[in-house]
């Protein structure tokens, strides 16, 4: 298609060409959008490879300051939709890949020549007939270098987030288990993105915002090897969402051991021994049967083993301790 020699195709110092493709097959220098037919200015194409290509100044038009071409990293398939861009702000060539920003970004001098010579979409004239063998659809020409935001949403293509991998978890029961989960959208602007638990242990949460997985596992639920499953999902159109799991396993905790009783200052005092992370609950009986227990204190000590005081139990002809792990 000409699209004729108009004065506004003259780009010269910033540019984005951008369009969206579907390609039977790749030939070398296959035209999506050319300026001129005999010297070019600028060029985005197609390379045998199908990678996406820029090319500028191509056989030295008048007023041109540097040359060359450079290829995307990714590719393109055939027979398949894609939206492709190409940025140039003065400085760099950016290349776009239905909104993502490819790895190859050039850094180049360029200014572009002026010619009097036609836009042509769907074919590459200059040096040879080279015709883009495919559909291409919104075709666009800016003389400016939009932004990665304003690409994206000339693409108007929702990307899934993604979970970075998370290793299986170790902890006693008792502990409290925070767990951040790390999640890229490459959608730009950001979007929203919430948090679900798709299968998890009894007591577990997750922060809906910011991905936090928290789990304090009860004494009752060690020892044992928990699955976690748990999705994010953004707020595009449509939602798009990805899944996480990985492994909680729980250990028992040690029985409390119970140091020797003395008497100090007016107080019956003994240590507890065991491992950190449970409650630890002081119970105390004037005889053994089971309802008769009442609860004098419970602590979740920072390090072990800690010091029970119990100054009523000086004036006590009879009474029983025991220490029961919690929650």
């Amino acid at each position: 298609m000409d699209c004729g020699s108009a004065l506004g195709n003259d780009v010269q110092s910033t540019l984005t060409l951008a369009a969206w493709v579907n390609a039977n097959a790749f030939i070398d220098w296959a035209g999506i959008l050319t300026k001129g037919t005999n010297t070019s200015p600028y060029a985005m194409q197609t390379w045998h490879d199908g990678s996406l290509r820029f090319t500028a100044n191509w056989n030295s038009p008048p007023g041109s300051v540097g040359s060359g071409s450079w290829n995307s990293t990714t590719k393109l398939a055939a027979n398949q939709w894609y939206h492709v861009a190409v940025t140039y702000d003065g400085a760099t060539v950016r290349f776009y890949i239905n909104g993502l920003p490819d790895a190859n970004q050039p850094s180049v001098a360029l200014h572009f020549g002026v010619v009097n010579e036609p836009l042509t979409i769907g074919a590459d004239l200059p040096g040879g007939d080279e015709y883009f063998s495919g559909t291409i659809r919104d075709v666009r020409l800016y003389g400016r270098a939009l932004s990665s935001a304003e690409i994206n949403a000339l693409a108007g293509i929702n990307h899934a987030p993604a979970f970075a991998a998370l290793p299986n978890q170790t902890l006693r029961a008792g502990q409290v288990l925070l767990v951040t989960n790390s999640v890229t959208d490459p959608d730009v602007p950001p979007q929203s993105l919430s948090f679900n638990l798709l299968n998890a242990p009894a007591g577990a949460a997750i922060n809906s915002t910011n991905g936090v997985f928290s789990w304090r596992p009860k004494v009752a639920q060690s020892p044992s090897t928990n699955p976690v499953a748990l999705t994010v999902t953004d707020n595009g159109a449509p939602n798009l969402s990805a899944t996480q799991s990985f492994q909680v396993m729980v250990l028992q905790p040690a029985t409390p051991q119970l140091g020797s009783v003395k008497l100090a200052g007016g107080a019956l005092q003994f240590s507890v021994a065991g491992d950190l992370g449970p409650d630890y609950s002081v119970y105390t009986s004037t005889n053994l049967l089971q309802t008769n227990w009442s609860l004098l204190w419970t602590t979740n000590p920072s390090a072990l083993p800690f010091q029970f005081s119990d100054p009523p139990a000086a004036g006590s002809k009879q009474r029983f301790y025991r220490v029961l792990l919690g929650p």
